[in-house]
């Protein structure tokens, strides 16, 4: 327990530094660490992680190396998609996150307990780690959306038991839609959307009627042809 006196006398220094250190040093012991900001975000969040490692779903405490010693204070502490996806839909690839060591049997704990929680999962593993920081756990409300295939689905399915309580509600897509003139039109709205997500020249009426003349034969003499 530090008594006033000694809060004074750590307080001395900070008399002999320049204007950009002692600000450095009240913003690192006094600022506000926001960890996610919604302040733009209209109706629930909706988060897709691309990359779902343990540090992009549950965040992590970050080191800065200073003279040769290590440190970290709150400020170093960073939000993960969990974070940002509180209060709404996080939406993950399912085979991305099986391929992530300690992320599934984590997400799983963080959903059955309603919380998220910063941690190391090297040291919970090994038993061996730095001291740092220890931040409060934070209440979890959200829906997690796993996008995968039907292989998938039915691995986990059988691997774990409980998947099937935790995950209840199954959407499951065609493979094919039924050749008609209302098809052809999605398709041909799919490849412009394509076209301008990716920057490409659009395709025009004729060679949209060229490519759809000199598609697989295969196509041609089905009832049904391929979602993309």
């Amino acid at each position: 327990m530090k008594t006033a006196t000694d809060l004074i006398a750590e307080e001395k220094p900070n008399e002999n530094r320049t204007d950009t250190a002692r600000r450095l040093y009240m913003d690192q012991t006094y600022g506000v660490n926001l960890l996610v900001d919604n302040q733009k975000t209209k109706g629930a969040p909706v988060v897709f992680e691309s990359h779902p490692t343990y540090d992009n779903l549950f965040g992590r405490v970050e080191y800065a190396s200073e003279m040769g010693s290590v440190s970290t204070n709150f400020q170093l502490i960073r939000s993960g998609a969990l974070h940002r996806a509180n209060g709404g839909y996080l939406i993950l690839e399912a085979e991305k996150l099986i391929e992530q060591p300690f992320v599934y049997g984590a997400l799983k704990r963080a959903l059955k307990a309603h919380e998220i929680r910063i941690e190391n999962p090297i040291s919970e593993m090994t038993g061996m780690g730095n001291v740092s920081l220890a931040p409060e756990s934070i209440p979890l409300n959200v829906k997690l959306v796993l996008i995968g295939t039907r292989n998938t689905y039915y691995l986990l399915q059988d691997l774990d038991h409980d998947f099937e309580k935790m995950f209840r509600v199954v959407v499951d897509f065609d493979e094919d839609v039924k050749r008609e003139p209302a098809t052809i039109r999605n398709y041909a709205r799919l490849m412009k959307t394509l076209a301008d997500e990716e920057g490409l020249a659009q395709l025009t009426r004729q060679g949209w009627r060229v490519w759809w003349n000199t598609a697989p034969g295969w196509w041609k003499i089905r009832t049904y042809c391929p979602l993309m």
